[in-house]
């Protein structure tokens, strides 16, 4: 089979089949064949205002905490939207643009974007996910990764079914504009007729 025709088929899946989930749970994505993926959400510690010795620290607890691990990935997320494809357009336009009453609109615009970026530049989410082979694995580990967690002085949570939402959303669609997320596509409007 030819890599083109690989691409044509898993662009006709949908994306719930390519990543290989069944579901979301109450604290974890239930993968095909009984895996499970458990996220815990951490709050970034800001380190430009630690000292070197601290934020080698950090790194270290850190480290540790993933060798304890044994299927763990670490991964960070905007959890806004991104900026730059816009302010690339509006700097296409500009460039384009011969009437300068709309020059002005566009560099207000481009402006209005920047200030957003910034107000929302430390909108960024780590998280832990952890692979398990069945359900019942998980309840044992999370106690102790929690404890693990708050013992090396980082914060944070379990994940529960509106942030593993979200960050599906973030991941694969780049936007978060709605405040609640729906299970299928759709499923409000289908709701508000009946």
């Amino acid at each position: 089979m030819s890599i083109l025709k690989g691409v044509r088929e898993k662009k006709n899946q949908a994306v719930q089949q390519l990543i290989g989930a069944q579901g979301i749970t109450q604290h974890s994505i239930a993968l095909i064949g009984g895996r499970h993926v458990v996220y815990f959400l951490m709050e970034p510690t800001n380190l430009a205002v630690l000292s070197r010795s601290h934020v080698q620290a950090k790194v270290t607890a850190l480290m540790h905490i993933l060798k304890t691990l044994e299927e763990v990935e670490l991964f960070c997320l905007g959890s806004r939207d991104d900026f730059e494809g816009n302010k690339r357009y509006l700097k296409d336009r500009l460039e384009a643009e011969a009437s300068e009453p709309v020059r002005r609109l566009l560099e207000k615009d481009m402006l209005f974007l920047d200030q957003i970026q910034i107000q929302t530049a430390s909108a960024r989410e780590f998280a832990l996910a952890l692979r398990f082979s069945s359900e019942e694995d998980i309840a044992p580990v999370i106690s102790r990764v929690e404890k693990l967690l708050k013992d090396q002085g980082f914060r944070a949570r379990l994940a529960q079914q509106p942030d593993l939402k979200r960050l599906f959303a973030v991941y694969f669609a780049q936007n978060m504009t709605q405040l609640v997320l729906d299970d299928y596509d759709g499923q409000r409007w289908v709701e508000a007729v009946h």
